[in-house]
């Protein structure tokens, strides 16, 4: 599951919307949502819509925090002090966005079937070149 979390994040381009692709968040659980069976991402989705209004305000502050990353980037001159400090608050943001978000992964994922969750991470693992866990 925690995997599966932080590809939602990866690269810290979450929620980071851009003028040719839906934000980053969008599209992972989307895909995560194809590639379940119909009743499961039902039952996903409904988790995941349920929560928005928790997460959305902290999910709002992580992109803006990794806006201000990218500004003090390109900054001219470069002020090496801006781009320490735009880390620090998209740390913080990332925190707080984890810790809510968080939970609403770990209960959208609990409404999933056994074999809904065993396709997820096996499709997981091939992409990401994994072997696969053992059956317990």
């Amino acid at each position: 599951m925690l995997n599966l979390f932080l590809i939602a994040y990866v690269g810290g381009q979450a929620l980071r919307p851009s003028e040719y692709r839906r934000p980053m968040l969008t599209t992972v659980l989307s895909e995560i949502e194809a590639r379940l069976p119909a009743d499961d991402a039902i039952r996903f989705r409904t988790v995941i819509e349920r929560d928005a209004p928790r997460y959305r305000a902290a999910a709002s502050e992580l992109a803006n925090a990794r806006q201000n990353i990218d500004t003090a980037i390109i900054a001219e001159p470069f002020d090496p002090e801006a781009l320490r400090e735009a880390i620090t608050v998209w740390r913080q943001d990332w925190s707080r966005f984890t810790g809510t978000f968080g939970a609403t992964i770990v209960d959208a994922l609990g409404q999933i079937s056994p074999k809904g969750r065993r396709a997820l991470v096996s499709v997981m693992q091939r992409e990401r070149h994994i072997p696969p866990v053992p059956p317990r």
